[in-house]
């Protein structure tokens, strides 16, 4: 009884295609048993006897995603459609978007882990273009806009932009991986116009405020970026635990930034706060802990100078600057034989190098 489900889905399966071919109805036969390669060699011999039969290149094109080799499904699925002039392929593909709309789109994408993927732009282009074709969602812009970026073609990103902005106005994650492209180019004032864009339309994003907030750190423009690090600040203090995990190196890094705006804004005590804080969640940031103990000696504050000094000294080994900023703090202090101590040892550092 089961021999004969299995011999009537079969049938089923080749009346669906519309095959009779010896090559065809074996390829299919092969796929219903998972014998892929098998079923690869027999519709490749039906192309050879039968270079016209558009089924071939579909059937070839499933049997090598049952691979996962996506750029050889797409590549014989490209050609199915370009064979048939009556959009009937195009259309039955439109009708099963799981199978074909992901062939498209995955082998579209690889070209982000291809070596070779400068030399097959058009390739990856054309799946991409087939993708929107089958279905036209943003996601397949936002690939197109990667692979330009890639490609350096800012033209084409461009041309892209706006008919992705035509049909998905509100849509950020366009307008976002834009303005990345141009940060990875240095162009800061088209990063930054872009990224304004995206900040009118979702105010609350916190990638869009921290790449704000790094272009006007970049620009000197402290008082805007610490603006914007604390719109990501207070996106950050309202994850849960295993978010703020998947977020904690940037939000590290914010920290840092905030802590050093304020000490171009000469506001040390919040200086302190965030060079501390800085450290408390990285214990090897020595560059924070050296720059917590300026800010107190920014601050006044000498005490706490020489005893952050002290352990960045006992943390990360002896330095000439570290005993450079302890003869000063003990200066000020009024200790001048500790002073003078502090800065016999800073000589004797700098004259090793350290």
């Amino acid at each position: 009884m089961k021999g004969k489900i299995i011999l009537l889905t079969i049938i089923a399966i080749l009346i669906i295609a519309g095959c009779s071919s010896q090559f065809m109805s074996s390829g299919i036969i092969y796929m219903q048993q998972n014998n892929m390669e098998k079923a690869i060699e027999q519709f490749t011999l039906e192309i050879k006897s039968n270079p016209n039969n558009v089924e071939a290149y579909i059937w070839l094109g499933r049997a090598y995603v049952e691979l996962n080799e996506y750029d050889k499904a797409a590549d014989y699925m490209s050609k199915a459609i370009e064979m048939d002039t009556t959009d009937a392929t195009l259309n039955k593909m439109k009708s099963e978007p799981g199978l074909y709309w992901a062939t498209f789109y995955r082998a579209g994408n690889e070209f982000q882990t291809d070596e070779a993927a400068k030399e097959k732009i058009g390739n990856y282009e054309k799946w991409l273009k087939n993708a929107i074709l089958i279905k036209d969602t943003v996601i397949n812009y936002k690939s197109f806009i990667l692979l330009y970026a890639f490609a350096k073609d800012e033209k084409s990103l461009l041309e892209t932009y706006e008919t992705s902005k035509s049909k998905f106005p509100n849509d950020i994650s366009i307008i976002f991986n834009i303005a990345k492209y141009y940060i990875d180019e240095k162009d800061y004032d088209k990063a930054y116009k872009h990224l304004e864009d995206a900040d009118n339309i979702n105010p609350n994003n916190p990638q869009v405020k921290f790449y704000l907030g790094d272009i006007n750190y970049s620009k000197g423009n402290y008082k805007k970026a610490l603006e914007d690090f604390k719109a990501f600040e207070k996106h950050y203090e309202k994850l849960n635990d295993e978010q703020k995990d998947k977020e904690k190196s940037i939000f590290q890094n914010i920290v840092y930034l905030m802590a050093d705006c304020y000490t171009n804004n000469k506001d040390y005590k919040n200086a302190i706060i965030y060079f501390d804080k800085a450290f408390s969640m990285n214990n090897d940031d020595y560059q924070a802990l050296y720059q917590l103990s300026l800010s107190y000696y920014n601050a006044k504050n000498y005490t706490k100078t020489i005893e952050t000094i002290d352990t960045f000294i006992e943390l990360f080994g002896e330095s000439s600057a570290a005993y450079l900023i302890k003869a000063q703090a003990y200066t000020k202090l009024g200790k001048d034989m500790k002073a003078i101590e502090m800065y016999d040892k800073y000589k004797e550092l700098e004259k090793q190098g350290k």
